[in-house]
């Protein structure tokens, strides 16, 4: 823990769950305008999902800032950027509440949980945002049934290092490789592959190089043996091994494995 007399600031926090949301429009970019036009003296931003922090490199780094005791207000836009998950989201409330953090979003609300109103309203809100998730998920699944069964590419989630091609009409044509995640998956197949690297030391490297972009050991595992990697598209999947069953046997775009 940091002492008493360390610094404080105002962090604001954003975040979306998919970095291909909007083409033509920059929400990250707009968050931390707003952010900072409310106040945030530092800015920290992810893309992810709100479920939980796994995915959020910069949630936990303002976890430890929180702890430390170096944040005096914490400002995001709603809550729903914090988390779209209940427990988790009264979970951090709480610590903010004991380490006397406030919590405004940008229409001016205080998230606390000190009030018995407080915590109604911050559960009530929280548990219609998880809905809403809940039931977006349960689109996006049928959706991508409906996509497969039409022929269609369709990949809820797609590897690292590779992006979802839209058409006009924004549905999804196509994979491609990400301008900004790529060159970083590129290096990754290459300690793999050239420098004959573990998969236990390639996690290793991954942590120390790509810090900002960490993933488990498992997930090393997993992602290394995505058919995706080589161009090919995949659909169904074994649940119990987390292995793509239906792979093309052609390659259909760019591969980072080739």
């Amino acid at each position: 823990m940091a002492s008493n007399g360390a610094c404080q600031v105002k962090v604001g926090y954003s975040r979306i769950s998919d970095a291909q949301q909007q083409a033509t429009t920059d929400p990250l970019g707009s968050a931390e305008h707003e952010l900072r036009k409310a106040g945030a003296e530092k800015v920290l931003l992810d893309i992810g999902s709100g479920r939980d922090d796994s995915a959020r490199p910069q949630f936990r780094k303002l976890r430890e800032l929180v702890l430390d005791n170096r944040v005096s207000t914490l400002i995001c836009p709603n809550q729903d950027r914090l988390f779209r998950n209940t427990e988790e989201l009264l979970k951090f409330v709480q610590l903010c509440a004991m380490q006397k953090v406030q919590i405004q979003d940008l229409n001016g609300r205080e998230l606390e949980i000190k009030t018995a109103d407080g915590k109604l309203m911050t559960t009530v809100i929280s548990a219609l945002d998880t809905h809403r998730s809940d039931l977006y998920s349960e689109k996006v699944r049928r959706h991508l049934k409906a996509a497969r069964e039409q022929g269609f590419p369709a990949r809820s989630k797609v590897p690292f290092g590779l992006m979802k091609v839209r058409n006009e009409a924004g549905r999804v044509v196509s994979l491609g490789i990400d301008p900004v995640t790529g060159p970083m998956a590129r290096e990754r197949i290459d300690w793999f592959l050239k420098e004959n690297l573990s998969q236990t030391a390639l996690f290793h490297r991954i942590r120390e190089r790509h810090p900002d972009h960490t993933v488990s050991d498992r997930q090393v595992r997993r992602w290394l043996s995505s058919p995706l990697l080589t161009g090919r598209l995949a659909w169904k999947q074994d649940a119990a091994k987390s292995v793509l069953t239906e792979v093309a046997s052609e390659q259909s775009f760019p591969a980072l494995i080739t």
